[in-house]
């Protein structure tokens, strides 16, 4: 069934998120099993990209051409994008200060507020003492 409309893609992406893992299997082809994890991640992704990103909408839609570069298909660059992200290997949290120094510091704070609350009520009485 071809997606002619921003409506029509969002009916294929329901489709798919709501599909079993053996019904797509059933209706893909054999050298695409091995994306089909991906599936609903991927349309989600395509589409929110198209409307929310893009703000294409129904009238706009039929506007979206789909090119090639030889035999290369121009793919999702934002996504291939974020997948090579998420290749890099994470960094030794080194330059973030470590939770027994949050832990410190609002413990301070906390001394020096109750020692201000304890003298402002000490010299309040004192001097209600003198009158």
């Amino acid at each position: 069934m071809p997606v002619e409309s921003l409506e029509d893609l969002r009916t294929a992406t329901d489709a798919i998120c709501s599909s079993t893992y053996t019904n797509l299997s059933n209706k893909s082809p054999p050298y695409l099993q091995k994306h089909l994890n991906g599936y609903c991640i991927t349309s989600s992704f395509i589409y929110l990209i198209i409307s929310n990103g893009y703000k294409f909408d129904n009238e706009t839609f039929p506007d979206i051409s789909y090119e090639k570069a030889g035999d290369t298909s121009i793919g999702w660059v934002l996504g291939y994008m974020l997948n090579l992200i998420n290749m890099i290997p994470a960094e030794e949290n080194s330059k973030a200060t470590n939770f027994s120094s949050w832990t410190a510091l609002i413990f301070v704070v906390l001394i020096i507020l109750a020692l201000i609350i304890f003298a402002v009520t000490f010299r309040s009485n004192k001097q209600q003492q003198t009158i």
